[in-house]
């Protein structure tokens, strides 16, 4: 199944929503997934996928070129920290 589009934040998670340096999108997270958001059209969004569980942390880097996501210690989970670089 590939992902679409997605709405919505839990709220539960601290720091899950980022304003991207760059001013012009901001990230989230939304279960297993990243989401990065344009700010001027809500349906120009990007899927960084690479956890099989929850992503309970989140953080951008101040350029904004990389973007690290977490989850908590799983034995089954593969990924337990996720590095993603960014073209912006």
């Amino acid at each position: 199944m590939e992902l679409e589009h997605a709405i919505g934040v839990s709220g539960k998670i601290v720091r899950a929503v980022y304003l991207h340096p760059n001013t012009k999108e901001f990230v989230y997270i939304s279960g297993c997934s990243i989401v990065t958001c344009d700010l001027m059209d809500p349906h120009k969004q990007c899927f960084l996928r690479g956890h099989d569980d929850q992503i309970t942390c989140l953080t951008i880097s101040n350029d904004g070129k990389l973007i690290a996501s977490g989850i908590l210690f799983q034995p089954h989970s593969r990924n337990f920290i996720e590095i993603y670089r960014t073209k912006r």
